[in-house]
């Protein structure tokens, strides 16, 4: 619901003329040429400014020029930016899959995510280099600390995929069926993987972070799916409401 909230806020504001929206479910272009692990994403002259969560009244400043808002959303100390990184990594299920599945945020080390999540394009003050040596002083008790809400992250993500698939209208009894070790186990793999690359070498980690998942799904099960309905409906009556205009 992350994009659909800025958008209907710009849109409330009078805002979305002022933007471009660019559709990235079928551009891979876009995707690996900005490095881009996370959306909604705002950008700017071909640079990220900031990803997930994305404020709306951070954009709305953005596109109006109003630096003190601007800088309310900008960290300004390497403190502040390790909170913005975590904050945006249990944002981003494909980040949070990969170091779940890695059982590590190593494997984000060497990505633009880390710029795109502490707006470093923005953050003047910090240097990357140091930014990244701050994270790997920490990275251990970094990923222990967001491990059970990556953990949600993931079995929410999956759930939503499966009633994107079969429907609102599924109920709870057939779609136990689909909470499933080996089911997750090779979604896991395939959310996070390009092809062969990134792909684990201890298959039983990723098998344990499944079972975590299946435990998250079996107790929360009518809550997830209550809000995954009312969402999928949300977005349905907004797509339609579009479509007439």
């Amino acid at each position: 619901m992350s994009s659909y909230n800025v958008v209907k806020s710009l849109k409330d504001e009078g805002l979305l003329r002022s933007i471009k929206l660019v559709d990235v479910s079928n551009d891979l272009g876009v995707i690996t040429e900005l490095g881009l692990l996370s959306v909604p994403a705002i950008s700017k002259d071909g640079k990220i400014l900031g990803i997930d969560p994305l404020e709306p009244d951070f954009v709305k400043a953005l596109l109006t020029g109003d630096e003190v808002t601007i800088e309310k959303y900008v960290p300004k100390s390497y403190s502040e930016a390790l909170d913005r990184f975590s904050v945006s990594l249990i944002h981003s299920s494909y980040a949070s899959i990969l170091a779940l599945i890695h059982n590590s945020i190593d494997p984000l080390l060497n990505t633009k995510f880390i710029d795109h999540a502490v707006r470093l394009e923005l953050a003047s003050s910090l240097s990357k280099d140091k930014l990244i040596e701050e994270i790997k002083l920490r990275s251990r008790d970094i990923f222990e600390s967001l491990k059970d809400k990556m953990v949600r992250v993931a079995a929410k993500n999956y759930l939503r995929e499966v009633v994107w698939i079969l429907g609102t209208d599924i109920d709870e009894s057939t779609l136990k069926k689909f909470i499933d070790r080996d089911l997750i186990t090779q979604w896991l793999l395939a959310k996070a993987s390009v092809g062969r690359a990134l792909v684990p070498y201890n298959f039983d980690i990723v098998k344990d972070v499944a079972t975590h998942v299946v435990n998250v799904l079996t107790n929360r099960l009518s809550k997830y799916l209550k809000d995954l309905i009312e969402e999928y409906r949300t977005l349905m009556r907004e797509f339609v409401h579009r479509e007439l205009e």
